[in-house]
């Protein structure tokens, strides 16, 4: 990994770069000044034109970038490391799915379990070698060669793959005081903004779809409260609990070519989920069931589900499910119109 590649842009966070916030700087070089502009508070909406986010915007080689466990998972399972491609196999396979299930809550639990257990298989090696040292005589539990501050560098850093994610210190030091000090934090890598080129960050990049195009083509009415369910599992449930009507919008496998869509509505979900098979099907199929248990489902349930190209792998939307996206998104407005509500074009 080149150090110089990193690269944080500031073009829609709320701080300001000397040089102008079009540019990037290497954190090195990194500046925090705050710029908070708008909205001010109380406030409903947040235009995303302009500066509406307290992250800057990391990037590695002018790109952004995933961090965290499910992130390194990939990595090491698309290389063919068995100690991670054995049990993951194992997983989708006492489960039923396919590798796409992993783009969900039972995914990043999974990698996080996973990661554990090849820690917990590296401590006996550790603790041997440790002794193994201590038999020798090398009691040594740091290394102090560069601890001379004569031999001190301008500029350092220092890597860490956190349990969240990729973490980076980096500082300047200039006549053996720190002059500058910046951190790089996976919160920045996933939830940051877009940068000056309009690239989104995996939070943002993982919204683009049927959700952005309802809202970008319709007015929807203050009662219409859209959520993304990505991988949030049961976490939806404060959101989801007690309406009085739901509409999910997900893919779904109808056996039909790409952008062919499919209705389901409240009997006939469950079966929905065991037959058509989606990315999220298992988180749904739970949330649904414990809404169902707690007497708080809605009065009214509505599924759409949109073939996808494929459910494997991969980043975005294909161009054959964008070409038919309006369609889903005028299915989803029809929806609220029978429903009551006033939906009207942009």
């Amino acid at each position: 990994m080149a150090v110089a590649h990193y690269a944080e842009y500031v073009t829609h966070s709320w701080y300001n770069y000397q040089q102008g916030d079009s540019v990037w700087l290497h954190p090195w070089k990194g500046e925090t000044a705050p710029n908070y502009t708008d909205p001010q508070p109380p406030f409903e909406f947040l235009n995303t034109d302009g500066k509406y986010s307290w992250l800057k915007a990391p990037r590695y080689d002018d790109h952004a970038v995933e961090v965290g466990p499910l992130a390194r998972i990939f990595i090491a399972y698309a290389t063919g490391k068995a100690y991670v491609k054995e049990p993951i196999d194992a997983a989708l396979k006492m489960l039923g799915v396919g590798a796409s299930a992993l783009f969900s809550t039972l995914g990043r639990d999974a990698a996080r379990a996973i990661e554990a257990q090849m820690m917990a298989n590296q401590l006996p090696l550790w603790l041997a070698q440790l002794e193994e040292n201590m038999g020798r005589g090398d009691l040594r539990i740091h290394e102090t060669e560069h601890w001379d501050q004569s031999m001190w560098p301008e500029e350092g850093f220092g890597f860490h793959e956190a349990p969240r994610g990729a973490l980076a210190h980096w500082v300047h030091i200039k006549a053996g005081k720190v002059a500058n000090y910046q951190t790089v934090v996976p919160t920045t890598w996933n939830g940051g903004p877009r940068d000056a080129h309009g690239q989104r960050g995996a939070y943002e990049a993982a919204l683009i779809g049927a959700m952005e195009a309802l809202q970008k083509r319709y007015i929807l009415p203050e009662c219409v409260q859209l959520v993304d369910g990505g991988t949030l599992g049961l976490d939806l449930l404060c959101y989801l609990e007690n309406a009085e009507h739901l509409l999910i919008l997900d893919a779904a496998l109808t056996e039909g070519s790409p952008g062919t869509l499919l209705r389901a509505c409240d009997d006939e979900v469950p079966a929905y989920f065991g037959i058509h098979s989606s990315p999220h099907e298992i988180a749904l199929a739970d949330l649904l069931a414990v809404m169902r248990l707690r007497g708080t489902e809605p009065r009214e349930l509505v599924v759409l589900g949109m073939q996808p190209d494929t459910i494997e792998l991969g980043w975005g939307l294909s161009e054959s499910v964008i070409a038919h996206l309006n369609v889903l998104v005028d299915s989803a407005a029809e929806e609220l119109r029978r429903w009551g509500l006033v939906i009207e074009e942009v």
